[in-house]
């Protein structure tokens, strides 16, 4: 698990990726890969993606599909190094705090 003080690694960011399109919190997604809650936020923004809750669950699953292809490296290995398990490539509901309006979305909104 990477420290809270270091760089994100690649496998960090396409971590954190597939876990915030699948629908964990950003404080779940921050627990799983040993950083704060606010680095694991920072690495969700960066997406090359709408902020989460303003899409659909067909969006975000064209965004999970999308990541699935991306997962395996030229060499063959997994950029996660085989950590997520296939049912995170799948979006789930989010709850109501994590919909449009939330704190959390006006903070993604932002930048």
């Amino acid at each position: 698990m990477a420290s809270t003080s270091s760089r994100p690694s690649d496998r960090d960011r396409f971590v954190a990726l597939v876990l915030w399109m699948h629908g964990l919190s950003a404080g779940d997604i921050a627990l799983f890969l040993g950083r704060t809650r606010k680095s694991a936020l920072s690495l969700c923004q960066k997406a090359p993606y709408p902020p989460r809750a303003s899409m659909t669950l067909a969006e975000r699953q064209a965004a999970l599909d999308e990541l699935r292809l991306v997962r395996a490296a030229e060499s063959g290995e997994f950029v996660d190094g085989g950590m997520l398990p296939d049912r995170v490539f799948t979006p789930r509901p989010l709850n109501g705090n994590q919909t449009i309006g939330s704190r959390t979305d006006q903070r993604l909104s932002v930048g």
